[in-house]
């Protein structure tokens, strides 16, 4: 999980995708393949499908309530299926000032 300051204005893609892109490695190539806006526990987000060279992942950007964006991604290693993790992580996860 990562976080950062964010923007005044509410979360648009293409800062969602800065932040993203920001968090790849420069070793190796990670490619977005998907984004999807979505929205989580009320506040803005978007889902990013993403090929790594050990397999599938997903990261959702949220912006919290503190205007604070927040990453968290979930990556399958040696396989094609990501875990189950990134659901339970998002169904206990709290963002509040």
């Amino acid at each position: 999980m990562w976080w950062t300051p964010g923007p005044a204005e509410p979360l648009v893609q293409d800062t969602a995708q800065v932040l993203v892109e920001a968090t790849h490695p420069t070793s190796g190539p990670a490619e977005v393949v998907e984004i999807e806006p979505v929205e989580w526990n009320g506040l803005p987000a978007f889902r990013f499908s993403e090929r790594w060279p050990e397999g599938p992942a997903e990261a959702l950007v949220v912006q919290g309530p503190d205007r604070w964006l927040y990453l968290l991604r979930v990556r399958a290693l040696d396989g094609e299926v990501i875990p189950p993790l990134l659901m339970d992580i998002l169904a206990t996860l709290r963002l509040e000032e």
